[in-house]
């Protein structure tokens, strides 16, 4: 019952926007659980215990003179005073994972566990053969091109060997820049045997092939490894990478020379011997010189966007005591995340704040051409209670794809540079001017990724491709469309400025399906 009050006590705190204190009067319990005990009457282990330390307790309500509560946009007052709200399993809360007592307990979690279900280690094997037996353990991912800003193109792809964890990442020069894929090798995943060494590796899938990121190799010897994402400049030369090696979902990141193969580790600005954390994701500067990534409150909650100058105009790498990360946002509502991401054209960084059910987009310029703009962050749409939106950019456009006024997402547009939501306009067909996706419960749609057809002096060329992603009639669907812009004679004040002009959907011979 004691229990159920204490969860009843913290919605309630969530509701009310009060402030919880750390725990308070915490101090661990000599004896945290009871051991767990063999040979009982029915000869089954006894689970153990966790102590219930019936001192311990939070406060919550007003604890300064400081109005700090949860959210910073909530309206309603702190109580005053502060009231007690029991805490008897506060002990366990340590973030240092290093106290015995909580460790302890833990493992004898694990042991409890490990008795109960020892009778299903045969079926464990023989479910992890079954799944094993019809997955398709080396294999690779489809090459896709990039072109680099001296005009190189590489083919970037990655592969899974048969018995590994992890992937490794490989390029190879595209010839002539040509844009489809050239025919892969053949015999590519027939092992070789190294009979100097008698390590196996995979045959090249293109030729030329360079690894340029050994997953497996950073993993080894690591008690944890996961790796958090990977980011190649744009200028090709070297490959950013963050890594978890904890398992807190705190990453740390690193740079490699993709020719030399030298590594460069990322340090706290504010200690040069403690490494850089962050919440993984990371991106390049148009110049290859930089890097934006996001950091950590104390509560885990990613809310500032970092720029680091990692590379001086020589080329050279800056040393870490002379470095000096530029903030370029800090999200202060403790209700909302930061997330980063680029646009498919690599034109604009992309900063997300968002909650459960609001979001607010912040867009930079990585190519701007007033460099008094080049850090300087621009709102698409402020935030409005209860208005989720997403941007994605069309040739000058952003497609916005929001629930304003709508139960599902609609899909909008809006010139980049004149940004609102009273600017946002419908996406239209361009023969009778029907909304595409108008957010109704017919149609719902997820996601947008736009392709620009290479320049062409044919008419019919459309401005760009988009590829849509959603669900109609209960069944996960993917659309093509070609998007054009509107002609100001038929432009009205509540359609446009951008229309479908043949919009298709991809069929399928099977009854149910998935597709992405």
């Amino acid at each position: 019952m004691m229990w159920l009050l204490f969860l009843f006590a913290s919605c309630i705190c969530c509701c009310w926007s009060w402030v919880v204190l750390p725990t308070i009067n915490q101090q661990h319990p000599h004896k945290s659980y009871h051991n767990i005990h063999h040979g009982t009457s029915n000869n089954k282990p006894t689970p153990p215990e966790p102590f219930r330390n019936e001192t311990s307790f939070v406060l919550a309500g007003d604890l300064s003179t400081e109005a700090i509560r949860q959210s910073a946009s909530s309206p309603y007052p702190l109580l005053s005073p502060p009231k007690k709200i029991p805490n008897p399993y506060g002990w366990m809360r340590d973030d240092t994972r290093t106290n015995e007592t909580v460790l302890n307990h833990l493992h004898a979690e694990n042991e409890y566990g490990e008795q109960m279900t020892s009778h299903l280690k045969d079926l464990r094997e023989e479910i992890y053969e079954e799944i094993l037996s019809s997955t398709q353990e080396t294999d690779y991912i489809t090459p896709s091109l990039k072109t680099s800003t001296s005009g190189d193109s590489y083919w970037y792809y990655a592969k899974w060997a048969e018995g590994e964890s992890y992937l490794r990442y490989y390029r190879a020069p595209a010839k002539d820049n040509k844009i489809y894929l050239p025919p892969v090798n053949e015999n590519w995943n027939y092992k070789k045997t190294n009979s100097n060494n008698n390590e196996t590796c995979l045959p090249p899938l293109l030729p030329s092939e360079e690894l340029y990121l050994d997953v497996p190799s950073l993993a080894r010897e690591k008690k944890y490894f996961a790796l958090g994402s990977i980011a190649v400049s744009p200028d090709q030369k070297y490959v950013a990478y963050s890594s978890d090696e904890k398992g807190g979902e705190t990453c740390s990141l690193f740079v490699k020379n993709i020719k030399s193969g030298e590594v460069y580790t990322l340090y706290d600005e504010d200690n040069t011997t403690e490494l850089l954390e962050c919440n993984g994701s990371v991106y390049w500067s148009e110049e290859s010189n930089a890097l934006f990534y996001i950091t950590f409150d104390n509560a885990h909650r990613p809310y500032k966007l970092f720029r680091r100058q990692i590379f001086n105009s020589n080329g050279q790498w800056i040393d870490n005591k002379s470095v000096n990360d530029e903030l370029l946002l800090e999200e202060k509502d403790e209700l909302f995340n930061v997330l980063i991401s680029k646009t498919f054209d690599s034109r604009y960084l992309i900063v997300q704040s968002s909650s459960k059910e609001t979001s607010e987009c912040n867009y930079l310029d990585l190519r701007p051409e007033d460099e008094s703009k080049s850090n300087k962050l621009v709102c698409i749409a402020k935030r409005q209670v209860g208005v989720v939106y997403r941007v994605t950019h069309c040739q000058g456009w952003w497609l916005v794809q929001s629930n304003i006024g709508t139960p599902n997402v609609s899909l909008k547009a809006c010139r980049v540079g004149e940004e609102g939501m009273d600017k946002w306009k419908d996406v239209v067909t361009a023969n009778d001017q029907t909304k595409v996706f108008d957010g109704s419960h017919k149609r719902s749609i997820d996601g947008v990724t736009i392709f620009n057809p290479p320049p062409s002096s044919s008419s019919t060329t459309p401005l760009a491709y988009a590829v849509v992603y959603g669900r109609e009639e209960g069944m996960p669907r993917i659309w093509i469309l070609e998007l054009d812009e509107e002609s100001e004679t038929t432009t009205n004040e509540t359609n446009g400025p951008l229309v479908v002009s043949k919009m298709t959907r991809l069929e399928f011979d099977e009854d149910a399906y998935d597709v992405g």
